[in-house]
């Protein structure tokens, strides 16, 4: 399934890497969503044969989602995005895992798909778009969030493996059983840009019986990132909407407060009011020092460039905390609202 609203120029080359797939055409059924689009996305699909389910007006992606879930009777329903080109073998090992009956659903492996530029290199580096292992959520303790952020932010985390079990998918690379997406009544069509599938995998998990999501490392789908680093930031404070959307949801989420982009700031402004060129000076180092990885990796390659890495995560750390603090206040009842 691919949900999209405008894609016309973005469809012939994610139909063509679909159409591209070793697993045999007589076992898919290929169907695009046409979330309300304005432009001539629903022809440009209907005239690569595969289905189209147009949507009349523009409903968010879950509701585009839920819409194709309905539509099919198929038991397992893949996802990947408008901007995303899947590998030649992407659907075939996505749907591996699903031998084994006590797989609810599956994650794969989605990477950039053009490191042209600092920005790109950027996001090759630290990718925005992982699956989280069920490790990292295993408590929603202070102690247990802040030593997860720090192996990332150093660089020990240990990478995902085979099998891995999953705490959340991304939308770009995601496969579930039917039965799974009908027992959770589908998407949560609240989310209409983002976290809609963390809503979905968090429900799974909370279920009697809970759900087993694992990782695919060779279902791989190269997403398409624009190179501008206002895309990215963009990116990121939408995450944060989300985030604090589903926060509002399950009472076991925490919001998300992150740690070095609080200290460069705080410190900037003392070293402002106190006028202390000391405490300037630090602010400005606290990100090479807080985001251990990029020195790491600067010193690795014998190259400058990661140390920028550095401020560029800190720049999409501060945009994600935004976007949070926005939906908090979206969030907050208005004067004579109960």
């Amino acid at each position: 399934m691919i949900c999209t609203h405008n894609g016309e120029a973005l469809l012939p080359s994610v139909l063509h890497h679909v159409r591209e797939q070793s697993l045999a055409a007589q076992h898919v059924e290929l169907l695009v969503v046409d979330d309300g689009s304005t432009d001539r996305t629903a022809e440009v699909a209907a005239a690569s044969g595969v289905r189209v389910i147009s949507l009349h007006p523009n409903r968010g992606l879950s509701a585009a989602r839920n819409a194709g879930v309905e539509s099919t009777s198929a038991p397992i329903i893949a996802f990947t995005d408008d901007d995303c080109e899947p590998a030649e073998g992407w659907l075939e090992a996505l749907l591996s895992p699903f031998v084994d009956s006590t797989v609810d659903g599956v994650g794969g492996r989605v990477i950039s798909a053009s490191s042209d530029g600092l920005v790109l290199r950027y996001i090759d580096a630290r990718n925005p778009l992982a699956p989280l292992g069920i490790g990292v959520v295993a408590s929603s303790g202070f102690s247990h969030r802040l030593r997860a952020y720090l192996a990332g932010a150093f660089g020990v985390r240990r990478p995902l493996e085979a099998g891995a079990e999953l705490y959340t998918v991304v939308g770009a690379n995601m496969a579930f059983r039917r039965k799974l997406l009908d027992e959770l009544g589908g998407f949560d069509a609240t989310f209409s840009r983002a976290g809609d599938e963390e809503d979905l995998c968090r429900r799974a998990h909370d279920r009697p019986a809970g759900a087993r999501l694992v990782f695919e490392p060779s279902a791989v789908v190269a997403h398409r990132f624009k190179p501008e680093l206002a895309d990215t930031l963009r990116r990121a404070r939408t995450y944060g909407r989300a985030h604090s959307q589903a926060v509002g949801k399950h009472p076991a989420m925490r919001s998300i407060v992150y740690p070095f982009p609080i200290l460069t700031f705080a410190t900037a402004a003392v070293a402002r009011f106190t006028r202390r060129p000391a405490l300037a000076v630090l602010s400005l180092l606290i990100p090479i020092l807080g985001y251990g990885r990029w020195p790491a990796e600067a010193w690795r390659r014998r190259s400058l460039e990661p140390l920028v890495y550095a401020y560029l995560q800190l720049l999409e750390e501060t945009s994600t905390m935004r976007g949070e603090l926005e939906g908090l206040r979206a969030r907050r009842p208005r004067s004579g609202e109960p």
